[in-house]
């Protein structure tokens, strides 16, 4: 079920999020649907069912159907939650609905799931459902870790979706600045918020915990002479918290 989990969420991180910037993330979620983002997913879903019909069985059409479903659902969500923030003057969306696809899904995938597998049974389909897909979208030519799906979704969470938490709990903490933060000049700054994530979560997944705080160090000098404002330093302490743990929750994810 877990497999099942984090294929699903991986056609919505990539179309909603992806790797984009914060602000023109915002700016497409404006919209109330996006042909584009759902015509990716539906390739996605489509070329999973192509490869399970052609191993397993036509009848897995049903369940790679339904998880399309279930993630289109999950995307309106999204979208209409993040819009009611932007009209309540949440510059960056609530941390909240930043979380939707982690939490909706983590709800009704073990619900789907439940019913796919009952029907599966029923029709004398016994099969793990989560193993079958995630073997069908990783495997098709050659074998991969069954841990590939988790380091995908880690690697994609980290880019845009990580910096719009950091900047959503920014926001939150310092209201008069939220405006400044989704401005598209801080875009430097947000590429370097990547980077350090990216680096973090390196270190962290080959075993070098400490790592993280060499990070925290490096960006701490660079930023010294600007943190002489209360303000600022407050502001710079929860931006690197909050991006750095991330990084490292993700590493210790993919390290178990």
């Amino acid at each position: 079920m877990f497999n099942i989990y984090l294929v699903s969420l991986i056609p919505i991180l990539l179309s909603e999020y992806g790797f984009r910037s914060s602000a023109t993330v915002l700016h497409l979620m404006k919209r109330r649907i996006s042909w584009k983002s759902t015509l990716y997913r539906f390739l996605f879903w489509t070329l999973i069912a192509c490869l399970t019909i052609g191993k397993h069985n036509i009848d897995l059409v049903i369940p790679v159907v339904s998880l399309f479903l279930v993630g289109e659902i999950c995307c309106l969500y999204l979208r209409s939650s993040i819009r009611r923030d932007l009209r309540s003057a949440s510059g960056c969306a609530s941390i909240k609905s930043h979380m939707i696809p982690m939490v909706f899904l983590g709800v009704v995938i073990p619900v789907v799931y439940t019913l796919l597998t009952l029907h599966l049974r029923s029709i004398g389909f016994p099969i793990d459902l989560g193993t079958a897909l995630v073997t069908e979208l990783f495997n098709p030519f050659f074998i991969l870790p069954i841990k590939a799906p988790l380091v995908f979704v880690v690697f994609i969470s980290e880019w845009t979706w990580a910096s719009l938490i950091t900047r959503a709990l920014e926001s939150k903490v310092h209201l008069r600045k939220s405006n400044e933060i989704v401005d598209p000049s801080r875009s430097k700054r947000e590429v370097l918020g990547v980077i350090e994530r990216l680096v973090t979560l390196m270190m962290v997944t080959l075993g070098g915990h400490i790592g993280a705080g060499i990070v925290i160090g490096i960006k701490s000098t660079a930023r010294l002479p600007k943190l002489v404002d209360r303000q600022d330093a407050e502001q710079f302490v929860v931006e690197t918290l909050s991006s750095i743990g991330l990084a490292t929750l993700g590493g210790l994810l993919i390290s178990l």
